[in-house]
């Protein structure tokens, strides 16, 4: 009873983001044809749900850090609830990666009513693509993974993030909620692990 009180807060949260931005951020969709995902990545990716905002929150305080000195990269960014979040908590400037055409319809949407009403906000650039061919941009990164992907295609974006860490070292984080490719990111000798949850991971670059 305890989880269900907690799960509908969360939800009333999230509703509560959309009502304040006049966004369309809320939603579980998992039916591929529906997002009109037809790529050769298709079976390795996983369904639509936005981040939960307490989470999401939480996550930022404990990889304290100065978002004005980052850019945020959210890989399978869907609607954009996490991108808009980003924007308001000061970030520099703000990705997208969402391969579904659908979602980065909606995420476009969301992102010019967003900045309609939130002018002062960072940059939010999406982009319609593939994550794993995605070009790692070159500057100070948090990379946010909300369980987008199988190990297959997180391998990839991990081998582009790496070797654009290794042409140019910089400060960098990874924040990655619900993480079932975790290992994936604990065997990488230039991050360390700064928070370990159940339900989330948190990185930081030596």
């Amino acid at each position: 009873m305890v989880d269900y009180g907690q799960h509908l807060r969360r939800r009333w949260i999230d509703a509560g983001f959309d009502r304040q931005h006049g966004t369309d951020t809320q939603g579980i969709i998992d039916d591929m044809t529906e997002l009109g995902v037809f790529t050769a990545h298709r079976p390795n990716a996983q369904g639509y749900e936005g981040i939960q905002i307490p989470v999401f929150r939480k996550m930022l305080r404990e990889l304290n850090l100065d978002p004005a000195e980052y850019a945020f990269v959210d890989f399978g960014s869907g609607k954009g609830r996490a991108l808009m979040m980003a924007a308001e908590h000061g970030f520099a400037r703000a990705y997208g990666v969402e391969f579904s055409p659908v979602l980065h319809d909606i995420a476009q949407k969301n992102a010019a009513l967003f900045a309609q009403r939130n002018p002062r906000a960072c940059p939010i650039e999406l982009h319609c693509q593939d994550a794993a061919e995605f070009s790692i941009p070159d500057e100070n990164l948090v990379c946010f993974f909300y369980n987008p992907f199988d190990d297959k295609v997180m391998q990839r974006v991990i081998t582009n993030i790496a070797n654009a860490y290794a042409r140019r070292p910089r400060k960098l984080a990874v924040a990655y909620r619900n993480p079932v490719c975790a290992e994936q990111f604990d065997n990488l000798g230039f991050l360390q692990l700064v928070s370990a949850t159940r339900g989330y991971r948190l990185y930081k670059s030596r």
